[in-house]
């Protein structure tokens, strides 16, 4: 009997969890409402994707010049490092992009209001390790994919 409770309790409990009202620990104002956990996952997941397939085109529309690379003396480890470097280069510029506009937006609306402004660097910096996270881990794959292209047979169809 308890344990219908319980779960009764629990599964209430998560189904709120959803539509949870988020206050600000400074002043008590309603910072968010309906944070859905579930969005936030998805387009945590979708970007990476969306990464990964940028790299893959990037390769299939550059067969022709890393077989060229490959055929004039580049080796495995050369367009594996070029891809990773091109991969870090774009996490890079999207991690500054958003850091840089996640700062200026509300810094720009905090001062309209009148409120100050608190950036929480631990929040950057977890940005930045879950960037440079997708773009080895994301690069990784179409890098090594570029590196084991055999510039024979690429040239011979291109």
């Amino acid at each position: 009997m308890h344990l219908d409770l319980a779960q009764a309790a629990l599964a209430s409990a998560e189904l709120d969890l959803g539509y949870t009202t988020i206050y600000s620990p400074v002043n008590g104002i309603v910072v968010s409402r309906n944070g859905d956990v579930g969005q936030t996952l998805a387009a945590a997941f979708q970007t990476p994707i969306l990464f990964l397939n940028i790299l893959m085109v990037s390769v299939t529309e550059r067969t022709r010049e890393i077989s060229l690379r490959m055929a004039v003396g580049a080796t495995r480890t050369h367009i594996l490092l070029q891809f990773l470097m091109e991969a870090l280069i774009m996490t890079a510029i999207g991690w500054t992009l958003g850091v840089g506009i996640g700062i200026w937006i509300p810094r720009l609306l905090t001062t309209m209001i009148g409120w100050p402004t608190i950036i929480n660097i631990q929040a950057v910096l977890t940005a930045f390790l879950f960037s440079l996270v997708v773009g080895l881990g994301f690069g990784l794959y179409p890098a090594n994919n570029a590196s084991k292209l055999n510039p024979i047979e690429t040239l011979r169809y291109e």
